[in-house]
């Protein structure tokens, strides 16, 4: 960790608006603990935990803050380390168990950490493009569904047992793979085709999920089409 003062303002007014951050940063006095860029942040909902966050960066690293400490010294920081090898996209908490913790990645993998020590727990796979949402039933926290831009929907029960050990990046993960799987869940009908006459089908990405229900999720999509769908999810 090392501060780094950004005090350089440039007459390059286009640069600015390719990169906003650079112009904001061209005015600040504040010295910067990271370099690399926060992509993603969400407050603990978990009692007596509401005032910690934890922040993902674009290198795999996660960093727990207290926003109840002052911001001098760094006392804000309560613990950090690199857990994946790819940006972390947006985090799952898991109600009940508040040292689980949900990454997604860049990836197409699904990362729970400890956050306790930052440790690797299990590796969830089967998707085969980056993961970009995910959502836990309350009344059940080893319940969870993710969706990818692989357009598929996958159901995980965290109470059964890995499938052995895998190898990501150097790290010894839990193979886990998924209970359900609902591919092309929100198939698009697509374009026709001058040639044949037919409608081809196109595979919408999955933007958003929450459960309706124990046994019930929304999905929503890229697809104008279909853009919301309720799936029966029962394990």
């Amino acid at each position: 960790m090392y501060d780094q003062i950004y005090s350089n303002y440039s007459n390059n007014k286009y640069i600015y608006n390719k990169c906003p951050d650079e112009f904001i940063q061209s005015f600040c006095s504040v010295p910067h603990a990271n370099d690399f860029e926060w992509v993603s942040a969400r407050f603990l909902p978990h009692p007596q935990q509401e005032h910690i966050f934890v922040l993902g960066n674009e290198w795999g690293s996660i960093a727990l803050f207290n926003a109840k400490e002052d911001l001098d010294k760094y006392k804000f920081i309560r613990r950090g380390s690199r857990c994946i090898h790819s940006v972390i996209l947006d985090f799952c908490f898991l109600p009940g168990i508040p040292e689980w913790l949900i990454a997604l990645s860049g990836k197409s993998h699904i990362y729970l950490i400890d956050i306790t020590n930052g440790k690797p727990i299990y590796c969830l796979y089967g998707h085969s493009c980056s993961v970009r949402c995910a959502s836990v039933w309350p009344g059940n926290p080893h319940l969870l569904v993710s969706g990818s831009r692989d357009g598929s929907i996958l159901g995980w029960d965290l109470r059964s047992p890995p499938l052995g050990q895998i190898t990501i990046d150097g790290s010894e993960w839990g193979a886990f793979p998924p209970s359900r799987t609902f591919a092309f869940a929100h198939e698009s009908a697509g374009v026709v085709s001058p040639s044949s006459c037919k409608r081809s089908k196109t595979v919408a990405s999955i933007t958003g999920l929450l459960h309706f229900g124990e046994n019930y999720v929304i999905s929503s999509s890229s697809s104008a089409s279909r853009l919301f769908k309720i799936i029966f999810t029962k394990f």
